[in-house]
């Protein structure tokens, strides 16, 4: 049986990667901030308590477990640069010192945020000039899983993953905040910008995720994790209300514009449809299931 470690395992891609991965089998260990409530979806699997910025827990968290696979889905959206983010940079290096002791296989949970502000569709010949810290830290771990692949150290791959929405998303995002505007009839909060995403179903990621993990992909160059179609906020809000059947009031400029908002955020999703037989359902067929299922289990 393959024992797979996921870290982030508490958040809301993490849940749905230890049910997934459970359900196919593995043995799967779940790691957990220190104090971090467990969730209904762990009570299956190997719960762990590991500060993951702290290099010693870290070290014995992988000796102890000693797992074949594992899936970093860890994040700290807080520091100012890659030498300060030792969850996004460090525990990334010491997960690949660990795993290429024992020829383990890391999938690295990257993000669309290494890329920066580029107004037009991405791919691996956009130059990556991330403005965020989260994007720094990031694509400073991508650079190091890379590297160690080349230099034939580590197999491992890099899913550098586009917007998530599903159950169990976050209540304050877009989505599920529009979803409660209209069961409740309550306006929504826009912003002024154009805003757009690639926007993936968690189902349809987490399975990326378990083949990746069972196929062993192992590539230097990240896989973006992406539909290739970039949808705006507003189009999302009409697109709910449509299928909801109740008219959803719009405040504009409630909503505060981010600095990395732009109309196109999507990437070239070819690589990950060769590799990980990516073929992700669209936002349409996504939100249709998100409204029939809010609507019988508010």
């Amino acid at each position: 049986m393959t024992t797979t470690l996921i870290t982030g395992a508490g958040g809301f891609i993490g849940r749905a990667a230890v049910a997934s991965f459970f359900a196919r089998g593995h043995e799967v260990v779940a790691v957990l901030r220190p104090g971090r409530p467990s969730q209904p979806e762990l009570e299956t699997v190997t719960v762990v308590e590991c500060d993951l910025a702290n290099p010693c827990e870290v070290r014995r968290l992988m000796a102890e477990t000693r797992p074949d696979v594992v899936l970093n889905l860890a994040v700290d959206r807080r520091p100012v640069d890659a030498e300060a983010g030792p969850t996004n940079v460090e525990t990334v290096r010491l997960l690949a010192d660990g795993l290429a002791a024992t020829e383990g296989y890391l999938i690295q949970a990257g993000s669309s945020f290494e890329y920066g502000v580029h107004n037009e569709r991405l791919g691996p010949a956009t130059r990556c000039r991330p403005s965020t810290s989260l994007g720094r830290t990031k694509l400073a771990a991508t650079r190091l899983i890379g590297d160690r692949v080349r230099a034939g150290e580590l197999d491992a791959t890099v899913l550098r993953i586009f917007h998530v929405y599903g159950p169990g998303e976050p209540a304050h995002r877009l989505i599920p905040a529009t979803l409660a505007a209209a069961q409740a009839g309550m306006p929504i909060p826009l912003g002024v910008r154009r805003s757009g995403r690639d926007y993936n179903h968690i189902d349809d990621v987490v399975q990326a995720c378990l083949i990746a993990a069972e196929e062993r992909i192992v590539t230097a160059q990240p896989i973006d994790v992406c539909t290739g179609t970039s949808t705006m906020s507003h189009t999302i809000v009409d697109m709910i209300e449509e299928r909801w059947g109740r008219p959803i009031q719009r405040e504009l400029g409630a909503f505060v514009d981010r600095p990395w908002d732009r109309e196109i955020w999507t990437a070239d999703p070819s690589t990950a449809a060769a590799l990980l037989d990516y073929r992700p359902r669209s936002i349409a067929t996504g939100l249709a299931q998100l409204v029939a299922e809010r609507k019988v289990r508010p």
